[in-house]
């Protein structure tokens, strides 16, 4: 220690009962402790992860509104559907049948009751409501409340549009999502997946979350909009 701080008038304040000063002070060398890499560390942070996301979804939906859902399907970009009743939390492994299909929901997910929305044949963006029920997890829900646009004299059917698909999706009164809103959910959607997360999603219960789209063999012209 140094001996012109041991003379010092300070040396009262830093003096410790053993002797020593709360002044020491010595130079180390931290090095990281080696940890063997586990692939349960990663599922657990994954977990959490998605519960989360699962949670914020919950909160921000509501009946009435439509909601849009990563799809694995290659024929669609997403699912869209409304929600019927309000979010609930699982408590206990449940696999629920609706409409002929079963949807799998784990313990402390949460998820929600809802109908599918149909794609109109030939277009891109639009939809329209059908009777079809579903179950929800929260944690795949990529938007709780998009904005479904109502057929306009400023937002119209795809100039090349059959007649009969045009009258029919009027009458059951199909809605278009928005180019905007289209990019950004496909954004999401697209950094969603990275996370890589459906064995989190999906596994351990038994009695698979069947998708079952709604969605047929489309018929009618190409369209963009």
């Amino acid at each position: 220690m140094c001996k012109i701080f041991l003379e010092s008038e300070y040396w009262g304040i830093f003096e410790r009962e053993d002797g020593t000063s709360y002044n020491d002070w010595k130079i180390i060398d931290l090095k990281p402790k080696p940890k063997e890499y586990k692939e349960e560390d990663d599922l657990n942070r994954l977990e959490v992860t998605v519960r989360n996301i699962g949670c914020i979804m919950a909160s921000q939906i509501y009946v009435g509104a439509y909601g849009v859902y990563v799809a694995d399907d290659s024929r669609y970009d997403y699912y869209v559907f409304q929600c019927t009743e309000a979010a609930k939390k699982a408590d206990v492994d449940t696999v629920f049948e609706r409409d002929g299909n079963d949807f799998a929901v784990k313990e402390g997910e949460w998820y929600c009751e809802g109908v599918w929305l149909d794609k109109v044949p030939g277009t891109a963006n639009w939809h329209y409501l059908t009777a079809q029920k579903c179950i929800i997890r929260m944690q795949i829900v990529i938007n709780a409340d998009v904005e479904m646009q109502q057929l306009s004299d400023d937002n119209q059917f795809p100039a090349n549009l059959s007649n009969r698909v045009r009258e029919d999706a009027t009458q059951k009164g199909a809605m278009r999502i928005g180019d905007c809103d289209h990019d950004f959910l496909m954004e999401v959607a697209r950094q969603r997946t990275a996370l890589d997360f459906e064995d989190v999603v999906y596994g351990d219960v038994e009695g698979g979350d069947d998708d079952g789209s709604v969605y047929g063999e489309n018929e009618g012209g190409e369209g963009d909009g």
